[in-house]
């Protein structure tokens, strides 16, 4: 009860008076200056490792004491959304993995957006019950096709899943229950799970699920609001999308511009990890980067359109712009640390006196020990709090010396790279699709669905 109540002011305090004496530092250039980047380039990755498994650590507790509470006399009623475009097979094992949902859906929806002639016809005889097939005539892209069915939904929820998610919980009352026991929130994102990762891309990946994302999510329902929704697998409450005027169509990271639209005008939004989705993951290094810089690229146009909602009387989503705003900073902190370092190099090989004083390597190597250290108690603290079956942790264990590289190189380069590309340019929302999804669009026959 103790972990559960308490509120980290002290610790908050802690670096808030820390970072703000490195500040003061950074005005005494050049040393003074360098050497601050370098302590805050060094220590926020600790920083932010130690506070993902602190917030991992209280979830623990508050998972156990959540699955003593009673659940609701009522649940909401809902409806599922499925848009597809040219894979037809992929969205009717999105559809047919809910036959177990319980509570049933009202009805389920499958958004053919538009796509060319012979490839979106689905085996309507093999839809689970309660089904149809909304076909759009032109293709306008995923948020496009889900406010074409949010205009036919009646229901008090929405559940929205990718065509290339399979549910693979089949108790929806966790879920469902959050919107019926706290008016206040208007979105519930579920728990994604790599579907049989494969490749290292793909292991690599499940790593990120299970260490970063999921814990990350769990510390973000604690303090109210997500930095975005998983768009592959979320529910919504229907007046609070219909409120925001749905899905912003012209954009390729919708959930990213809606959590951040619903969270300015009030709204919650939780993470619930014991409803869980299967999801096809990037199977090549090429696809993930596209994919994060994709993501680095929809930040980046969220923030120069709705930054300002932060300062809204109400906004949720206040400590997870703040630690954005942070690792933002850190990335072009480490960028710009980079560069000096090169040009200290040159300059020593030229002239032979350093530029950059103070023993920077031995300082670099002590930090990496100490980030593999708080890495792997990370690991271990998402290990437990995604209670699944033991055998799935082993090999993502093995790959554990590598991930901290793994994770800061793609998130450095993807940042630099699309981060100002969606602050400066405008692109609309286009359909992308799994090499998994692909195979089940072109290859798979009816009877081989699973």
């Amino acid at each position: 009860m103790f972990f559960a109540s308490f509120d980290f002011v002290d610790f908050w305090q802690m670096l808030a008076d820390h970072w703000a004496s490195e500040l003061r530092d950074l005005g005494d250039w050049p040393a003074g200056t360098v050497d601050s980047l370098v302590e805050y380039i060094d220590l926020f990755p600790l920083v932010i490792s130690l506070l993902w498994s602190i917030y991992g650590f209280v979830a623990l507790f508050r998972a156990r004491a959540a699955r003593r509470r009673p659940l609701p006399a009522r649940l909401p009623s809902y409806t599922v959304l499925i848009p597809f475009y040219a894979e037809p097979k992929g969205a009717l094992r999105s559809a047919l993995s809910l036959g177990q949902a319980d509570p049933p859906p009202d009805e389920i929806i499958l958004i053919d957006d538009g796509s060319p002639d012979g490839m979106g016809q689905i085996d309507v005889t093999a839809l689970p019950p309660r089904t149809r097939v909304l076909r759009l005539e032109k293709n306008g892209g995923k948020a496009a096709a889900l406010n074409a069915a949010l205009r036919e939904v009646r229901s008090e929820v929405i559940a929205c899943l990718d065509a290339d998610t399979v549910v693979h919980t089949p108790d929806w009352t966790p879920l469902l229950a959050r919107f019926e026991l706290d008016p206040e929130i208007g979105a519930v994102s579920g728990k994604i799970w790599p579907a049989e990762p494969e490749t290292l891309a793909q292991r690599m990946q499940a790593l990120d699920y299970l260490a970063v994302i999921g814990l990350v999510k769990n510390a973000e329902d604690q303090w109210g609001g997500l930095m975005t929704v998983s768009g592959a697998w979320v529910a919504f409450r229907r007046t609070a999308v219909e409120e925001a005027g749905g899905w912003n169509e012209a954009t390729a990271a919708e959930d990213i511009d809606l959590s951040w639209r619903l969270q300015a005008a009030g709204w919650r939004l939780a993470y619930e990890g014991s409803v869980i989705a299967f999801v096809e993951m990037v199977p090549t290094w090429r696809g993930l980067w596209r994919q994060r810089r994709r993501w680095s690229r929809g930040l980046g146009r969220t923030v120069s359109e709705h930054i300002g909602g932060v300062t809204n009387p109400g906004a949720a989503h206040v400590p997870v712009a703040f630690l954005s705003l942070l690792g933002a900073t850190w990335l072009w902190t480490s960028l710009t640390l980079g560069i000096i370092r090169v040009v200290d190099l040159a300059y020593q090989l030229t002239r032979g006196a350093p530029l950059v004083s103070g023993p920077v390597v031995s300082r670099m190597v002590v930090y990496a020990g100490i980030g593999f250290g708080f890495f792997f108690v990370q690991l271990l603290i998402a290990s437990f709090l995604d209670r699944g079956p033991w055998r799935r942790y082993p090999g993502l264990l093995m790959l554990a010396p590598l991930y901290p590289l793994y994770f800061w190189a793609i998130s450095l380069t993807t940042f630099v790279v699309g981060f100002p590309n969606g602050l400066l340019r405008r692109d609309r929302g286009r359909w992308r699709r799994t090499l998994r999804s692909i195979e089940l669009a072109t290859h798979t026959a009816p009877g081989e669905l699973r």
